[in-house]
Parts: C-alpha cells; structure tokens; sequence
C-alpha cells in the first residue's frame, strides 16, 4: 500500500492561507512576518511574536491577521551566551490590507542583548480582495 506524503511546508502554507481567508471579512487580511531579515548586517537576527493584543504565542514566526491597530509583542530569534531570558519589545501596529510586513531585530552588537524593532519590507499580497470603500 502506497502512502501519500504531504511536505509539511505545504500544509502550514494550505492553514497559513485558509485562515487569512477567515480572518477578516471580504477577503482582506494583513501578515506579520519575523522570519526575513537583513542578512548583510551581522547584527541582525529575525523576530517571533510573543503575543498580539495580549494573547500568547510560542515562538510564533507569522501571523495572518484583520487589518488595523494591533499591539505585538516581538522576541529576538538571536541567542546570546550572555543571557538567558530574551527582552522582548512591544510595538503598536497599524496594518493596512492586503499587506505583508516583515519585521527583524537589530543588535548593537553580537554580544548585547539590547535590541530594536526594524521594519524590513511592505509587500502587497497577491490575491488579497480589500473591502470596498463606500
């Protein structure tokens, strides 16, 4: 008997779309995204969200979302020797539709734990249908 075998990148990129579908109405939906990041700086690492709108996650690295003002709570992907818990940074976001934000960490150095919030890129979501403006 044959098995069918399904990547798994295929399957979280199948729950990836269907619940950007769900999640607002028409169609338009916003991602948040820490796993692109400026690999020339070497002090550059990528993020995952720690919560979004005081709701938890675990080491989530992209989330679909409605559109409009969200607080996310960002963590640093970029383990030090030094540290042991990671500071995190919160930052209020406000997502427009149909759009993919990627966000990184940028270090002071390779051994500093302090870290600030970068906006790498917007890039408009092909397929997305934003609600009509009346």
């Amino acid at each position: 008997m044959k098995t069918l075998r399904i990547p798994v990148i295929a399957i979280a990129a199948a729950l990836l779309l269907g619940a950007c579908a769900t999640t607002a109405p028409g169609g338009a939906w916003s991602v948040i995204d820490g796993t692109d990041w400026d690999r020339v700086d070497p002090y550059a690492a990528p993020v995952n969200i720690a919560s979004i709108d005081g709701k938890d996650y675990i080491r989530l690295s992209r989330r679909a979302l409605p559109p409009g003002k969200h607080k996310v709570e960002f963590l640093t992907a970029q383990v030090l020797r030094s540290q042991r818990l990671r500071q995190s940074e919160a930052a209020e976001l406000d997502l427009e539709p149909c759009t993919a934000y990627y966000y990184y960490a940028k270090h002071g150095s390779k051994f500093d734990p302090r870290w600030e919030l970068k906006l790498l890129r917007e890039v408009k979501l092909e397929g997305c249908m934003p609600e009509p403006t009346p």
